[in-house]
């Protein structure tokens, strides 16, 4: 009798395997565990480069005959605690938001994800639930590389030849801007020139150099691509019929063998209710920067032979093409 529901139990055991490939037939990594009702098996983390063209993360299972089990992917949250996100309902062949036409069912449970970016990475979850149980398998997904900042509207106040100075805007209180240039391979970028611009506290672009509020300026990075250069507060500018838009800098960024990128930076604590700027990326996370004290050396900054009393300090990068 007891051979008898052993082999029972073998009937209903569920298998689940779980690997990564990328764009091709050769299999990167495998994992497989033979499970009864309840099991979880642990994959193999898996590197790919950004924008790679595809990423398979294979699940197949077997299981006694009789109605098809329920497969779907997930991601798990960045934050403990938090629900699953779902990816593909591979039984319904339905992709969820965010992998709308970058998500794909092939070789009968496996997830083929397109066009990769920086937001797949993570850990993703095939479940598998049927008549023989259920099982999940996970893989963690590594990509490799930075997204570049978004390019923006250059504006009508952009004036070339401007000089070398890492003042750009004076009269205070002054706010310390420092941050890294770096490519699309996440490589700091040395010798890169950006060029600043901005309104002053009162919400105007000048055009004669000798004013001190001239609020321009040009500086280079480093050997490891870092960048750092002191300027206030911009105001916002606009009046009447024309919408005040959210406080911003303009960055003009040129390096060897790179496209030049126009973009600009935006402070999460002053966007505003809404941006006059339809073309503008005001509303784009990655040129957002969020102001904070100064620490350490920070609170007394120095510039050539002058010291600067600095209130605020940010940190923004930027990725090059």
């Amino acid at each position: 009798m007891f051979a008898f529901f052993s082999f029972l139990l073998v009937g209903c055991t569920l298998c689940l395997q779980v690997s990564a490939q990328q764009g091709t037939n050769e299999t990167v990594a495998v994992t497989t565990v033979a499970m009864t009702i309840v099991a979880v098996t642990a994959g193999t983390d898996r590197e790919v480069p950004l924008g790679a063209e595809s990423v398979v993360l294979p699940c197949r299972y077997t299981g006694r005959e009789g109605a098809p089990p329920s497969v779907r992917w997930w991601k798990e949250p960045e934050t403990p605690g938090q629900p699953r996100t779902e990816v593909y309902d591979v039984t319904n062949d339905l992709a969820h938001d965010g992998y709308l036409g970058r998500a794909e069912v092939v070789d009968q449970a496996s997830l083929r994800l397109l066009k990769v970016t920086l937001a797949d990475a993570g850990t993703f979850v095939c479940t598998v639930e049927g008549d023989g149980g259920y099982a999940e398998g996970f893989v963690r997904l590594g990509v490799q590389g930075c997204s570049p900042t978004p390019r923006d509207v250059q504006g009508p106040y952009y004036l070339r030849g401007v000089p070398h100075q890492r003042v750009v805007c004076r009269g205070g209180p002054y706010l310390l801007v420092k941050g890294t240039v770096r490519d699309s391979r996440c490589s700091a970028v040395a010798k890169a020139t950006l060029e600043v611009w901005q309104a002053d506290p009162a919400g105007c672009y000048k055009i004669n150099p000798d004013r001190p509020s001239f609020c321009r300026g040009k500086v280079r990075t480093d050997a490891q691509g870092r960048f750092s250069f002191l300027t206030v507060r911009p105001g916002k500018y606009g009046s009447g019929w024309w919408q005040a838009r959210p406080v911003h800098v303009h960055f003009r960024v040129t390096a060897p063998r790179r496209r030049t990128l126009v973009t600009q930076m935006y402070f999460s604590d002053n966007l505003g209710e809404k941006d006059p700027c339809k073309f503008c990326g005001s509303d784009n996370p990655s040129q957002l920067t969020k102001p904070r004290p100064p620490s350490g050396n920070e609170k007394n900054y120095k510039v050539g032979g002058t010291r600067y009393r600095i209130q605020e300090v940010t940190e923004w990068d930027i990725v090059l093409n």
